[in-house]
């Protein structure tokens, strides 16, 4: 048995079902196999596939049921992907954390069923985003402001990256390249200045007249790490940075930023921007904190 590859939190619920729709997609994209993680706290002190947990009557009939059906029905919707249910004893937060050690990718609902209603983010989402060692990916339900979110979306076909020129930064827009280079989108990579009048996202180049020198530099930056690539838009505004970020990356197939930038408190793990994307944004996050991206 093994978590490396696509991992998805899956506990039947309507967030973890978006999740698994998109993880079964990146795993098919990556060319990674796809694990289905499901924890049962109370269970035998070992880490089971779903078979050998069936035998050893681990599981409800209805908790089978659940499994076996998502199993199938991405199997079925996936041909050729390598597709495993595996059994945590450990709670939902160990258990993802632990998967993030090895994981390639770690994909979660916003909320499990033992969310409360109008909560945007569950317990377990909040514990293991901020200590995962791989990235990971937040999907929300569906809803009318997601769903207008996508109707008039800035960045419909491109992948939305934070960038100011922090370490975490570089490792999110190296992830958000991976993830075009296997699913065939763009990417905008966003940057911003705290400062007022506010301003809306405008594209740059190096040779837009009037950009302070600090923005040329960040943006030297990102093009360094982007390299010579078409499909790229670079963007400048100014004001808040996790306003700004989620106005522009509000229905677009994926936000990408890293855990901590410039301005966050080393002893923080997730700083105030990474938050805001996960409490407010409309679209996919995916947060970075260590250099690994999917191979």
């Amino acid at each position: 048995m093994t978590l490396e590859g696509v991992v998805v939190g899956y506990d039947g619920s309507a967030a973890a079902q978006v999740a698994l729709d998109w993880a079964a997609d990146a795993a098919v994209a990556y060319g990674l196999p796809l694990t289905l993680l499901s924890a049962r706290p109370d269970a035998e002190a070992e880490l089971l596939d779903l078979e050998e947990a069936i035998d050893e009557g681990l599981l409800r009939a209805e908790a089978i049921e659940h499994l076996a059906a998502a199993r199938e029905q991405v199997v079925a919707d996936h041909p050729g992907l390598t597709v495993d249910v595996l059994i945590s004893p450990d709670s939902p937060v160990v258990s993802l954390l632990s998967a993030s050690e090895v994981a390639d990718l770690v994909v979660m609902g916003s909320r499990g069923l033992d969310g409360f209603h109008g909560l945007v983010l569950g317990s377990t989402t909040m514990n293991v985003t901020p200590y995962a060692d791989c990235p990971v990916v937040v999907l929300y339900e569906p809803d009318q402001e997601t769903e207008e979110a996508r109707a008039f979306a800035r960045h419909p076909e491109q992948v939305v990256v934070g960038f100011d020129g922090s370490v975490f930064a570089e490792r999110a827009l190296t992830l958000a390249l991976r993830h075009a280079d296997v699913t065939g989108l763009g990417i905008a990579v966003v940057m911003v200045s705290r400062g007022r009048p506010e301003r809306a996202p405008a594209p740059i180049t190096l040779e837009t007249e009037g950009l302070r020198t600090g923005v040329r530099k960040v943006l030297a930056q990102a093009m360094d790490v982007v390299g010579d690539r078409p499909d790229v838009t670079y963007l400048y505004g100014v004001g808040p940075p996790a306003g700004i970020l989620i106005a522009e990356a509000a229905g677009a197939p994926l936000a990408v930023v890293g855990a901590r930038g410039r301005g966050g408190f080393a002893q923080l793990l997730l700083g105030s921007v990474g938050l805001q994307m996960l409490l407010h944004a409309e679209c996919p996050v995916a947060v970075v904190h260590g250099p690994r991206t999917p191979a």
